[in-house]
């Protein structure tokens, strides 16, 4: 009697079996999924809020200090708006696409430290009220959904000269505040925002304080529009006061 032999397809389908399966990604948000919702601060989460100089409404998590920094806007970046006029719900906000909650926790991943710099001059010395609330929900809902640690500087007191972009004292004040007093390399970080002076935009003061950022330092700070580092916005945007100009990019040596 013949000795046994294995089956000619045993070492192909043990080979195959090694072979891990590929990861499947998750199926698209539906158009509810990318409006915020009210999330609170949890006790113990490592997260606190707190204000400064009665011009500064900021939020830090547990997290050790890191030397460069992704940075962003919110209206018009991170968040477009969905409503005719100026935001007042958070109904009336929706992610600018899928693409920023990916690019969020790629940045964390390859050693950024994520902060949010807005001018949200409507809180004005109100910490308490309803505006820093929206704020608190709106960053506090992006975090939970990005799943990493995201640190924010807000100036409520408009055309501060001081805390206000396109003045850079929130890049100093989160050095002190979010970053263990370790100074950020300019240099090896980069700002996102839409007021970059194209055709369509309100103003330019995120390009100015991406280039003040770096001047300060002797450096140069990349600069990238929303449309540069998340694509084409997924959906309606209302651009009279939240950015919004064309999807052309602007250089940050501009």
């Amino acid at each position: 009697t013949a000795p046994a032999t294995a089956p000619a397809t045993a070492p192909a389908t043990a080979a195959a079996s090694a072979v891990p399966a590929a990861a499947v990604a998750p199926p698209p948000r539906k158009p509810s999924e990318m409006v915020p919702k009210q999330v609170d601060t949890r006790a113990g989460s490592g997260v606190a809020w707190g204000d400064a100089y009665g011009a500064l409404y900021y939020r830090t998590c547990r997290e050790a200090p890191r030397t460069k920094v992704a940075g962003f806007d919110m209206d018009g970046t991170l968040y477009r708006w969905t409503c005719r006029n100026w935001p007042s719900a958070l109904t009336d906000y929706a992610l600018w696409s899928e693409r920023v909650l990916t690019k969020l926790r790629e940045c964390h991943e390859s050693g950024y430290k994520v902060v949010i710099f807005g001018n949200r001059g409507q809180i004005k010395k109100a910490f308490g009220g309803k505006n820093a609330e929206k704020t608190r929900w709106l960053v506090n809902w992006l975090a939970q959904e990005a799943g990493v640690p995201i640190h924010a500087m807000f100036a409520t007191k408009k055309d501060d000269g001081q805390f206000s972009k396109p003045s850079i004292g929130m890049w100093t004040a989160m050095e002190k505040h979010a970053n263990g007093g370790v100074a950020v390399d300019p240099a090896a970080s980069f700002f996102v925002g839409d007021m970059a002076g194209r055709e369509g935009d309100v103003g330019r003061s995120d390009l100015e304080f991406a280039l003040g950022v770096g001047q300060a330092r002797g450096v140069t700070m990349r600069f990238e529009t929303p449309e540069q580092c998340f694509g084409p916005a997924a959906g309606s945007h209302n651009a009279s006061g939240g950015g919004g100009g064309g999807g052309g990019g602007v250089s940050g040596g501009a």
